[in-house]
């Protein structure tokens, strides 16, 4: 499982556990938020990273194939 599976795994547990509080318990409660807030910011962060290396790999093939294609139009065929 990827770790942005793993975070929105957490979350729903999160999710289910504030819900499933019977009681208003102020220091529970506050402790599931905070988690949840955690595990929301680390989820962010790898949608971040991932989007980023998706645009940085999209780049360098782009920069790739236009330095193919320089190559095969300076050098004439023998």
């Amino acid at each position: 499982m990827n770790p942005i599976e793993k975070c929105k795994e957490r979350i729903h547990f999160i999710h289910a556990q504030i819900e499933s509080l019977e009681h208003y318990l102020p220091a529970t409660y506050q402790m599931l938020m905070d988690e949840l807030d955690h595990q929301n910011l680390t989820l962010k962060n790898y949608e971040l990273e991932t989007f980023y290396r998706s645009q940085s790999d999209e780049y360098n093939d782009k920069a790739i194939d236009s330095a193919d294609q320089v190559k095969t139009q300076e050098s004439p065929h023998e």
